[in-house]
């Protein structure tokens, strides 16, 4: 019961130290006191909660292991653009930022139910096991992989309608699409 009786102590003895410097100012002194009180603990707060550790960042390999590395130098600009979209819907790009929780059950990972996962995998992302508050979509990269395909498949062949996705949960796969038709600049169907 010390603390609050400190805090009201220096509240004071810095209002009147305010008052003292700054006459004018006095009627002042007890609000801009309590701003500073507020920002000082909140500095203190900062300093004290601990620091989440640092992860490593993933390799190139484990880029490359899950088909996400280097596209070749003489790759066409819609095959760029679209990788680019994969990334970014999946939050490859920020990876480091992702709070996920992982969505498979895996016994032999010793997973029985889902659960926040300790760090980024890699391997969960690509697969579509995870979910992290900022990526766009849950299907994961082999999906949008399928989804390109299929769209591609759709255009080459001439096959006309419009795409939809049914029971989305951020949009993600939609963006995809607008994207996919996009790249292959077909202007009439409608996602």
């Amino acid at each position: 019961m010390v603390f609050p009786f400190m805090g009201t102590l220096f509240t004071a003895v810095l209002s009147a130290a305010l008052a003292l410097v700054m006459p004018s100012a006095a009627a002042y002194a007890p609000v801009a006191t309590v701003f500073f009180c507020a920002w000082l603990g909140c500095v203190g707060v900062g300093l004290l909660l601990p620091r989440p550790h640092e992860q490593e960042p993933p390799s190139q390999a484990d880029y490359e292991e899950h088909g996400l590395g280097p596209l070749m130098t003489d790759a066409p600009p819609a095959q760029l653009y679209l990788d680019l979209m994969k990334r970014v819907i999946l939050n490859l790009c920020y990876h480091e930022q992702s709070h996920q929780v992982v969505l498979a059950r895996s016994v032999d990972e010793g997973r029985a139910t889902p659960e926040l996962a300790s760090r980024f995998s890699m391997r969960a992302r690509v697969l579509g096991e995870d979910v992290s508050l900022n990526t766009l979509s849950m299907i994961g990269l082999r999906r949008l992989d399928s989804l390109q395909a299929c769209i591609s498949a759709l255009v080459a062949e001439g096959i006309r309608g419009d795409l939809l996705e049914a029971g989305c949960a951020k949009g993600g796969a939609c963006i995809f699409m607008r994207a996919a038709l996009r790249a292959h600049r077909d202007t009439e169907r409608t996602v």
